[in-house]
């Protein structure tokens, strides 16, 4: 269990280094992987595909609202002419 801490706090220092556009989290990210296997062992077999999933939903939410600023700039230009 002690591995599953270990990846998890050095994800959340990816997440908050990389929020804050520092260099480090590549080599936390290196540091992470290195101890996933310890802890592979661990992870209920559903987490995978879950995470996945929600990173998928993720980027389609944020293309669908690229897509409708994108719309919206677009009306704005032609109503400008």
């Amino acid at each position: 269990m002690q591995a599953g801490a270990a990846v998890g706090a050095a994800a959340a220092a990816v997440l908050l280094a990389a929020n804050r556009r520092r260099q480090a989290p590549l080599v936390l990210a290196v540091l992470a992987v290195n101890e996933i296997p310890s802890g592979w062992s661990a992870v209920p077999k559903w987490a995978p595909p879950s995470v996945g999933g929600a990173i998928l939903i993720a980027a389609g939410a944020a293309l669908e609202q690229r897509r409708r600023d994108l719309s919206r700039l677009s009306r704005s230009v032609k109503a400008m002419r």
